[in-house]
């Protein structure tokens, strides 16, 4: 079928596929030999768990295979072959030419839609030829005498593949709509696995989905991590024993991640996903659970893997994983066309799933929980926190109307913790929370520990492990920003903290007197400006505070709950938020809000920045560092599109962090 072909004007005498020499052909039959597994082993599942009807087995079969046949057929072209042999510029993405000839060949609109958006690119970024020739080797592909393409002539023939695709997509059901997402999700993980394993690509995806958590692996986690023995309270009974809708509204130190273990050991699934909002929730949870069982997925995996002296970080693949511990955006990022999430898919479908901390969720992270829920109707889901916004409450129930809610044990939510909120405080262990580096930085003082969000990742880990070392063998002072609010697993005995919305002071208010062995105290600083929240958040907070005070006795954190119901919720607009059903435009999405920060690189730091390409891929996420953005960083230099900060606008010290020399 393919051939050989010998264009005048190269040497190419083989259709390649890959930089490395792998031919067209070759590729192309290992992506259909995958795909194939994964429809056999998946399929069903996969179908059950978006919610849709076994009936449709053959249709996800056929579409996907005869996607997996054409998808790239776009690379039997010199603008292709130019590509690979000296980076010249491509007339079109190749998949995007795939289409345009699979659809020459009569191949049906959601075949083309599944082929166009196997590498997430689809949209009208990338919908303008460009001003070159380029010749079809449509012998090649068995399609026909070559022949060659400009410009023009290629305009046309993409605007009538997006007539085509458009005029199809009118008349598609919700149904559908999830179909051809599978579809996608299906090619798009087989092509990953034929790329990094060839031929050997089947049998590795069946080898990994085959392998599971048995109910003695959850015991031995919950035995390690327990090992004086372990005696479940009845609420962590209760919610092992709940179904696969799950909201456990529990204070910190309550046991909710022991009740999430015993929870899904009942659920009986292969794999087990504990997401967390955060790199740093994510490595402590992982230190103290999963370290001797599962892996730790997140953007800075490699880092902290090198600095707690585990290696191999590469070798750490979803597929063969049945337990990780990861960051939201790991398994939320499916809805987003997220790449690690949309290769690791498959994954997901035989997977049991812990969400944490959801009252920490931005707006949009949120937004994904709801459409995650709303797409995999059947997948159980456990939710986490200590408390929750009410209208997100509601919209967690509208996604989930079997939601159940179970709360933590009352002797621990009805613990006398805290003295009301007073004017001051000091004591042995003191943790001090402000809402802006700038003020942390003064508030601290040279005195015991500094954290912020404004370190080298490297120097953060270490003041990380540091400060809460420090907090279990006796006297400390740590000044903070909203990082002490979930990543710090520590128990203070005075909080000195500035007003923040209402979760987060209940969050703040976790660090102290954790364990109830005393009666923590804290205070509350007034702040003139609001950022990095609303006045709106703080005036709530205010009026939280007088509903505390009028208790006029020590605070439990069911009376931090019950002053929040007296004292009124903020409105919030919490609406599902997803992509992945788009049957036309395929292109990945944020999953946080915008931030005001950016990453650079300091320009001490460049010289040692090392060659090789994994040891330098470390190094950088070991060495960024947040700082506020300026439009002046769009002209730095950079270094594998990291902006270096020259000395004269970025200082930076170990202790005190990064900063702008000037104030504008």
């Amino acid at each position: 079928m393919w051939g050989l072909f010998a264009d005048q004007e190269s040497d190419h005498n083989v259709i390649r596929a890959k930089s490395s020499g792998l031919s067209l052909e070759d590729h192309t039959s290992h992506v259909i030999a995958a795909a194939s597994t994964l429809v056999e082993r998946c399929g069903t599942a996969a179908l059950f768990a978006f919610g849709l009807p076994v009936a449709m087995l053959p249709r996800l079969r056929e579409t996907t295979l005869r996607a997996a046949r054409v998808h790239d057929w776009g690379k039997a072209t010199s603008s292709y072959q130019g590509f690979l042999e000296d980076g010249s510029e491509q007339i079109l993405r190749h998949e995007i030419l795939s289409g345009i000839l699979a659809r020459g060949a009569g191949e049906s609109p959601e075949v083309l839609a599944v082929a166009v958006g196997h590498h997430r690119k689809f949209n009208r970024d990338f919908w303008s030829p460009k001003g070159i020739d380029c010749r079809i080797f449509s012998s090649a592909i068995g399609q026909g005498e070559d022949y060659v393409l400009d410009q023009r002539e290629l305009r046309r023939e993409l605007h009538e593949l997006l007539d085509t695709l458009e005029l199809w997509a009118e008349d598609l059901t919700e149904g559908d709509r999830r179909l051809v997402a599978l579809c996608r999700l299906f090619l798009i993980a087989a092509d990953g696995a034929a790329s990094a394993r060839r031929s050997g690509a089947p049998a590795f995806l069946g080898e990994s989905l085959a392998h599971g958590l048995e109910a003695l692996d959850y015991s031995r986690i919950i035995e390690a991590r327990y090992p004086r023995g372990f005696c479940p309270r009845p609420f962590q009974i209760t919610t092992s024993k709940a179904g696969p809708s799950v909201l456990v509204v529990a204070g910190c130190g309550s046991g909710k991640s022991a009740a999430a273990y015993l929870w899904a050991r009942e659920m009986g699934r292969k794999r087990f996903f504990f997401c967390l909002p955060t790199t740093g929730t994510a490595t402590e949870h992982w230190m103290d659970y999963a370290k001797d069982f599962g892996s730790l997925i997140h953007s800075r995996v490699e880092v902290d893997y090198a600095l707690l002296g585990r290696e191999g970080a590469e070798g750490v693949e979803l597929w063969s994983t049945p337990l990780v511990v990861c960051t939201a955006d790991t398994v939320l990022g499916v809805c987003s066309w997220s790449k690690k999430a949309s290769y690791g898919f498959p994954a997901f479908l035989d997977a049991t799933f812990v969400f944490d901390e959801i009252h920490s969720y931005d707006r949009v992270l949120f937004g994904r929980l709801l459409a995650f829920l709303r797409l995999f109707p059947d997948a159980p889901v456990l939710l986490a926190t200590a408390s929750l916004p009410r209208a997100r409450l509601e919209a967690l129930r509208e996604a989930r109307p079997s939601l159940e809610i179970i709360e933590g044990p009352r002797e621990l939510e009805n613990l006398p913790r805290y003295e009301p909120p007073g004017a001051g405080c000091s004591g042995d262990k003191v943790l001090v929370v402000k809402n802006t580096v700038g003020r942390a930085v003064e508030a601290w003082k040279g005195h015991g520990f500094l954290y912020h969000s404004r370190f080298r990742y490297c120097d953060r880990v270490r003041i990380h492990r540091h400060a809460i070392d420090a907090f279990k063998a006796g006297a400390c002072r740590l000044t903070a920003t909203q990082v002490a609010e979930m990543s710090l697993d520590l128990s203070a005995d005075n909080l000195d903290t500035e007003e923040a919305p209402i979760p987060a002071m209940i969050q703040r208010l976790g660090r102290l007197n954790r364990f109830g062995e005393q009666t923590g105290r804290w205070s509350v600083c007034p702040v003139k400006e609001p950022l990095p929240y609303t006045m709106d958040e703080l005036e709530q907070t205010r009026r939280w505070l007088n509903v505390l005070r009028g208790y006029g006795s020590r605070l439990s954190q069911s009376d931090l709950v019950r002053a929040w119901e007296e004292s009124g919720h903020a409105d919030e607009d919490c609406q599902p938020l997803e992509v992945m059903t788009d049957p036309l435009i395929v292109r990945p999405e944020p999953n946080r809000e915008d931030g005001t920060t950016i990453p650079v690189l300091l320009e001490s730091d460049v010289e040692r920045v090392p060659v090789v390409w994994r040891a330098r891929r470390v190094y950088l996420k070991a060495h960024e560092v947040p700082i506020p953005f300026r439009r002046e960083v769009l002209g730095w230099q950079q270094v594998d599109e990291t902006p270096v900060a020259p000395e004269e606008a970025i200082g930076y010290d170990p202790v005190t962090g990064a900063a702008w020399h000037s104030s504008t």
